[in-house]
């Protein structure tokens, strides 16, 4: 009869332990030699800069947006300065 012989990989000890990264000591398939996290063995410096470059993507879209929306809202944004302009000098401040 055969014995198998059970490995306790670090992430299994770290499961156990809660904790919510651990190291391997082997680098990921970007070759980072980082932590990973416990949840789904992603590395953590890829993780770092997927959210950057995800960050570059959404600030670019909301320039877009800006731009489209001064643009075709622009006699309606003068005329709220202006007003918010009267008040300011009206006022004093």
């Amino acid at each position: 009869m055969k014995t198998y012989k059970i490995i306790d990989s670090p992430r299994q000890r770290a499961l156990r332990a809660g904790d919510v990264r651990y190291y391997t000591g082997m680098p990921c398939t970007n070759g980072h030699y980082a932590e990973r996290y416990t949840k789904d063995t992603h590395c953590v410096e890829c993780d770092r800069q997927r959210s950057k470059l995800r960050e570059c993507h959404k600030l670019e879209k909301v320039k877009a947006y800006r731009k489209a929306y001064r643009k075709t809202h622009r006699t309606q944004m003068n005329e709220t300065a202006r007003r918010r302009k009267a008040v300011v000098r009206n006022e004093g401040i």
